[in-house]
């Protein structure tokens, strides 16, 4: 091609690139004046023309809902287009989309019906990584720190610890929090010595100044640990309050668990509860557990029993084994509520599936209360037998009774020995009280025989 042909094509680029530049000036301005209906039907003419930019900008409203009603589907379709066009921004934008899982379609046109709000799809590691390297090579900071964490978290097939280590440094340099923040989490998981524990902390410290709230999460939990330092409880109670204020669940219940407990701050029940709901709404299960706690009148709260019971089965309902087994005793034992040993079978034994042993102990109470029937002790023994392996005092007393006793059927005295001896080596009062029965048991025994 000669001088003159390449001249004549580099200036009908260049025409081409002036004459979409004051439409996308004119679409950007109407936006920054806070008229994005107006902004979005421009960006609309100019995406449809190939515009890269304007479909960046066009898939950020459908996603956001911003001049355009929110359609996920639409706003994935026109971010993968501005991504295939070479815009780097678009490319990580599509590789987050792809982490939080996107239809399984190229480019769709829209439909008449947009699916669900509701359905979900799993992620896509490895289009999300295929995304994020591009855009990261394209010098994006916080694509870099994005690929290295999809080498840190995804799939095993993808997992390299060394590479992700070097993006989470250029992503560092490049000044992305999150570079920082996983520079920081990446050096602690390699577990070095001092000097990779003091570069983990500045790091971290440097995601922290840029206000983001997981760094100063983990840096609450250093503190507290005392990982490179004294503990500093205080410190570490401050760390957590700064990123419970910028909405870190994990930090909520930490924060409201240091209020409850006056652990580096003054005691306050009543902040206490304010932090742990907050954190329980947000999906943390230990602080519903501990809401629980708070309204059965436990760390001085008045109780609440209708209370109690809804944060115990949020808590339960979210797997976790010590609420439901506090839910399934509040149903066994009443205390201002119905009796229902119907629901209280089925919590404790949600927690006995989970190997809770205070709620197969508590199993084996609740057939030990309800009579002589043989097949009733059997269960109970089964459940006493259960819990007392796993190291549960109270279940290797009754266990003890039971075979000294042979209530479940034949005796064992030998064994009723052993575990009565295990349950007071764990210094369970009724341990003594129950040997001393065995002695006079077996000495009535001998007499008898003699």
């Amino acid at each position: 091609m000669s001088l003159a042909a390449r001249l004549a094509v580099l200036t009908r680029h260049l025409a081409a690139r002036l004459s979409r530049q004051a439409p996308f000036d004119r679409a950007a301005g109407l936006l920054a004046a806070g008229r994005p209906v107006e902004a979005m039907a421009r960006f609309g003419r100019l995406a449809k023309s190939g515009d890269m930019r304007a479909q960046f900008h066009l898939a950020r409203a459908y996603l956001d809902g911003n001049g355009v009603p929110r359609q996920r589907d639409e706003g994935a379709r026109w971010m993968r287009r501005a991504a295939e066009a070479g815009w780097p921004e678009a490319r990580f934008a599509l590789a987050t989309l792809y982490l939080r899982g996107l239809p399984p379609q190229d480019d769709a046109p829209a439909r008449l019906w947009p699916p669900r709000p509701d359905m979900r799809h799993p992620p896509d590691h490895h289009k999300a990584l295929h995304w994020a390297r591009l855009a990261a090579e394209a010098g994006l900071a916080d694509a870099q720190a994005l690929v290295a964490h999809v080498l840190t978290e995804g799939p095993e097939d993808l997992r390299d610890p060394d590479a992700a280590l070097a993006w989470y440094r250029r992503a560092a340099e490049g000044g992305s929090a999150q570079g920082h923040l996983g520079l920081g989490l990446a050096l602690l998981r390699a577990a070095g010595g001092a000097d990779a524990r003091a570069e983990a902390r500045q790091a971290l410290q440097r995601a922290a100044d840029k206000g983001l709230g997981s760094a100063f999460h983990v840096l609450g939990m250093m503190s507290e640990r005392g990982e490179d330092r004294a503990p500093d409880p205080a410190g570490a109670a401050e760390l957590f309050r700064r990123a419970a204020e910028k909405d870190v669940p994990a930090a909520q219940l930490r924060y409201g668990l240091a209020c409850l407990n006056g652990h580096g701050v003054a005691r306050d029940v009543v902040r206490a509860e304010t932090w742990l709901r907050r954190a329980a709404m947000a999906g943390e299960r230990e602080a519903a557990a501990l809401l629980g706690d708070l309204n059965v009148g436990r760390n001085g709260a008045a109780p609440n029993l209708v209370e109690a019971v809804a944060w115990y089965r949020r808590a339960a309902e979210a797997g976790h084994p010590g609420a439901a087994c506090a839910l399934g005793q509040l149903f066994q034992a009443g205390g201002g509520m119905a009796c229902d040993d119907i629901e209280a079978a089925r919590w404790l034994g949600r927690a006995a599936d989970q190997g809770h042993a205070p709620a197969m102990f508590a199993l084996g109470m609740l057939h030990d209360r309800r009579g002589d029937m043989p097949d009733t002790r059997l269960q109970a023994q089964a459940w006493f037998h259960r819990a007392a392996t796993r190291g549960h005092a109270p279940a290797q007393v009754m266990l003890g009774r039971y075979l000294a006793h042979g209530l479940a059927g034949t005796a064992d005295r030998p064994a009723a020995r052993d575990w009565l001896r295990k349950a007071q080596r764990q210094g369970e009062a009724r341990a003594a009280t129950e040997l001393a029965r065995l002695d006079q048991l077996e000495r009535g025994h001998a007499d008898a025989r003699a």
